[in-house]
């Protein structure tokens, strides 16, 4: 059986094996750690619809075209639309437990204050629109019902209401507010949702602006699939042309290809048996670093005879060099960096072996390319020595990148949230008040000790509001003290009698009012677990959750234009546990760990590889002499970088191993090969193979992708440049 059909079974295998096994992971927790919800903004399953229209009828139907398919749509768990009184059974469940939400001061049980409200309930039942508040002060005086009823409907939006529905100030627009299902994930499936919402309004002679942490990140998403696709192609397409023409034909294409596609294979499905799953970011790190495989049928088809024998040696040594580096990632706690690690060791490895098995025969049958054979750098070790000294001081030296170089937000969405801006004030997307605790209650407790500071924010007019659960559910020690402070059935019997007559009521109506005291006296207290139960209420207790360690709650802040006032009020106030989180600040905190984590793990990674260089290349001073220079064009990279303005975040790391990985072969082929002619050559088409792909990517418009590709267009001939000059290669 020849080699080809081999690799075509190889290659059918790997793929079916990769279709029924392999799992896809885009979690956070991969790459922040297992707490990774601690950098994610507060309330992230909800989304905000703006339904524009000049013409009111418009805005309307369609606002309630679009309610309506949000309401019918499974990602979408609550959906409000306008303020929403509770319905009966909530009502009469606030009602028994109104002494446990809002339970009335003593001075609001006195006579005088029991019959002014009786006064008043008589008063308000006279009227159509104050019946239901006017039975209930009459039924219970001390007005306990009435102000729990009124903190309820505070915690709403306070925004006009048309017909029903929320409005902006001035009312061009219709608000929709919806909270997407536990556990929605699929920014595919969110982003279709978006375009059906869009098309419902549109349906209906208006336009649907829609906003949301997960619709943001959809959008963003999407972006950056659309336009990697789009550079891949670019590249895949400039790429194909090149090797093509270097071949000659469709055979020899195929036989530099399958390699590459073997390691890949092996690679996915070696993270699967490790991890379980592949984290999106080994596959995308793991492919383009792993591209490196694909230097290795180049110069195996460049060199002839003796030549190719040893070029097969310096491959295996080039991968198990690049390999140990990256294999030291798998010692990172983060999922993300340890199957990137693995990825591109088994990748490397494979790919290596599969050259080395299927390629013989085909030496010889690439074009040679006109390279210099010899560039001329004077006293070049003391240079080299030079540059890796700067090179650590400028990456000790230098900071990580901020969470806003991570990502650019589509034009769209900028245009959304300028409009929304205008028209409404947001929850902040980047500050929130965190309170922890080691339980519910004590975390309740802190709640309620920050009221009087948000709400002196809120008159101050640096804060629109803050909805938490503290704002209506006190804890149960505070429940059962404020309890025991009121009066007893009897003594309120005997104030309500009186109170009565001085309103002029019936005195029979004083048998009601204790029996309703009494019922409310004798509710059990109300914990974070009962209002789950209850439309309206379960987004409160919905923010406060158990963390592992302790307990935790997250206060969106609506309209905050004050935050360092607002920390510093906090802060001054010395209450345990209560912080305003700078989500902007956390993100980059990890960044930079995340960074730190990446620099530890490669640099054990290159001390490793640096020792298999000096045990397998033979020649430890030209072994040497390969880790300097490439160490030297490594710093020049880095120190180019800098220059540009581009900090050396994960991405850039990353990449930079990488040009290491190109170093390395590199140097192997021009100091050690028995062929200098046709090492020069090989090197060449590598070169110009990886910056093709590359230099396409450094024009990309998304900022991961064009750091990427610069970093390693940069090392390429950084890395190119070192060891075609240096003076210590192997002659013939």
């Amino acid at each position: 059986m020849t080699r080809t059909p081999v690799a075509a079974l190889i290659l059918t295998a790997l793929a079916l094996a990769a279709g029924l096994l392999v799992e896809i992971r885009s979690d956070m927790a991969a790459v922040f750690g297992e707490d990774a919800a601690a950098v994610t903004a507060p309330r992230a399953r909800e989304i905000l619809v703006a339904v524009r229209s000049d013409e009111p009828a418009a805005r309307h139907a369609a606002a309630r075209a679009v309610a309506d398919a949000m309401r019918a749509d499974p990602l979408l768990h609550e959906l409000s639309t306008g303020p929403a009184p509770p319905d009966r059974a909530l009502r009469d469940w606030l009602w028994r437990h109104r002494f446990r939400l809002a339970p009335p001061a003593p001075s609001d049980v006195t006579p005088g204050a029991l019959a002014a409200r009786l006064t008043e309930a008589r008063a308000r039942l006279t009227t159509m629109a104050g019946m239901a508040v006017g039975d209930a002060m009459l039924r219970d005086p001390t007005g306990s019902f009435s102000r729990l009823l009124q903190r309820l409907e505070s915690a709403q939006p306070d925004l006009p209401v048309e017909e029903g529905l929320w409005h902006t100030p001035g009312g061009p627009a219709a608000l929709i507010r919806g909270v997407l299902a536990p556990g929605t994930q699929d920014l595919a499936a969110i982003r279709a949702l978006t375009d059906r919402l869009r098309s419902a309004a549109a349906d209906a002679g208006a336009r649907a602006i829609i906003l949301g942490p997960q619709v943001v990140s959809a959008a963003v998403s999407h972006r950056a699939e659309t336009m990697s696709a789009m550079v891949g192609g670019v590249a895949t397409a400039l790429l194909l042309a090149w090797l093509g023409w270097a071949t000659g034909s469709l055979a020899g294409l195929t036989r530099i290809l399958l390699p590459l596609a073997i390691g890949i294979g092996a690679a996915t499905l070696a993270v699967q048996g490790l991890f379980g799953s592949v984290h999106v970011i080994a596959l995308g790190f793991g492919g383009a670093l792993t591209g490196l495989a694909l230097d290795y049928p180049l110069h195996l088809m460049t060199h002839r005879g003796a030549g190719q024998a040893r070029a097969r040696r310096l491959i295996l040594i080039g991968a198990a060099t690049t390999a140990i580096a990256f294999l030291a990632l798998s010692g990172s706690s983060l999922d993300a960096l340890a199957q990137t690690g693995v990825f591109v060791a088994t990748g490397l490895l494979a790919a290596g072996l599969a050259a080395r098995s299927l390629l013989a025969g085909s030496e010889g049958t690439l074009r040679r390319l006109p390279f210099p054979h010899r560039l001329t750098l004077p006293r070049q070790p003391w240079w080299e020595g030079g540059l890796i000294a700067l090179g650590v001081v400028a990456l000790m030296s230098s900071a990580a990148p901020s969470a806003e170089r991570l990502y650019t937000l589509p034009a769209q969405t900028e245009a959304d949230l300028a409009e929304i801006r205008e028209l409404v004030d947001l929850p902040s997307g980047r500050f929130h008040v965190v309170v922890t605790g080691s339980d519910a209650e004590v975390v309740l407790r802190t709640e309620r000790a920050l009221l009087p500071i948000i709400d002196a924010q809120i008159r101050a007019g640096r804060l629109v509001s803050a909805r938490h659960l503290g704002a209506i559910l006190p804890d149960v020690a505070e429940q059962e003290a404020r309890r025991a402070a009121l009066p007893s059935a009897a003594a309120y019997g005997r104030n309500a009698a009186e109170a009565l007559a001085a309103a002029g009521l019936a005195t029979e109506f004083q048998d009601a009012l204790v029996a309703a005291y009494r019922e409310a006296l004798a509710a059990p207290p109300v914990v974070p677990a009962d209002f789950a139960a209850w439309d309206g209420l379960s987004d409160l207790a919905a923010s406060l959750e158990e963390t592992g360690g302790g307990w935790q709650s997250v206060i969106p802040l609506l309209g905050l234009t004050g935050p360092d006032a607002l920390s510093r009020a906090i802060r001054d106030a010395q209450i345990p546990g209560a912080v305003l989180v700078d989500l902007s600040a956390s993100v980059n905190a990890r960044l930079a760990a995340l960074r730190e984590t990446a620099i530890t793990w490669l640099g054990i990674g290159g001390a490793g590889a640096f020792v298999v260089l000096l045990l397998l290349a033979g020649d430890w001073r030209r072994a040497l002499a390969i880790a300097r220079s490439t160490a030297a064009a490594l710093a020049v990279t880095a120190m180019a970088l800098l220059a540009l303005g581009i900090p050396l975040g994960i991405f850039q790391i990353l990449a930079l191993t990488l040009v290491v990985g190109i170093g390395i072969d590199y140097g192997l082929f021009l100091r050690l090969s028995a062929d200098r002619a046709a090492a020069v050559s090989s090197v060449g088409l590598c070169a110009t193979s990886t910056l093709i792909a590359f230099v396409v990517m450094a024009f990309a418009p998304i900022s991961p992708l064009h750091e990427i590709g610069l970093t390693v267009s940069l090392g390429v001939c950084a890395m190119l440049g070192l060891h075609l000059a240096a003076q210590d290669a192997q002659t013939p």
